[in-house]
C-alpha cells in the first residue's frame, strides 16, 4: 500500500500567483431576519412597521427641531444677526453628527428622521431670515 500526499483546499479558479494557488473561501449570505440567529446584529429582527404611529412622531419630531432652531435664531439674531447663523448652523450640525448613529434602530429610526428633516427644515428657515433681515 502507498500512501497518497493530502489532497490541497478547494482553490478559487484563476487564482494563482507563481505556481502557488491561494485559497479564497466563498461568502456566505446571509438574509436579515431569516433564521433568530442569523441577523448581522443582534437588535434587528423582522417585525411589522408601525407606520401610523411613527409618521405621527416623526411629524411632531420635525416640528419640534425646526421650530427650535428658529427660535435660536431669533434670540442670538436678535443681538448680531450673523452669530444667530453661526448658532444655528452648530446646532444643526452637532444634533446632526449625534442622531445619525441612530437611524436604523426600530423605534429611534422615527425619531431621527424627524430630527434630521426638522434641523434641515430650521437651518433653512433660519437663512431665509437672515436673508429677509429679521
Amino acid at each position: 500500500m502507498t500512501a497518497t500526499p493530502p489532497s490541497p483546499p478547494p482553490t478559487t479558479p484563476g487564482v494563482a500567483t507563481s505556481g502557488w494557488e491561494i485559497y479564497v473561501p466563498q461568502a456566505e449570505r446571509v438574509v436579515v431576519g431569516s433564521t433568530p440567529l442569523g441577523d448581522l446584529e443582534p437588535w434587528r429582527h423582522a417585525e411589522p412597521t408601525p407606520w401610523s404611529l411613527g409618521v405621527l412622531v416623526t411629524a411632531v419630531s420635525v416640528m419640534f427641531c425646526a421650530l427650535t432652531l428658529v427660535g435660536v435664531y431669533t434670540l442670538i439674531g436678535g443681538i448680531v444677526r450673523w452669530a444667530g447663523l453661526v448658532a444655528v448652523l452648530v446646532v444643526a450640525l452637532a444634533g446632526s453628527w449625534t442622531l445619525w448613529e441612530f437611524r436604523f434602530r426600530p423605534v429611534w429610526r422615527w425619531l431621527v428622521w424627524g430630527s434630521l428633516t426638522g434641523l434641515l427644515a430650521g437651518f433653512g428657515s433660519a437663512i431665509a431670515l437672515f436673508a429677509l433681515g429679521q
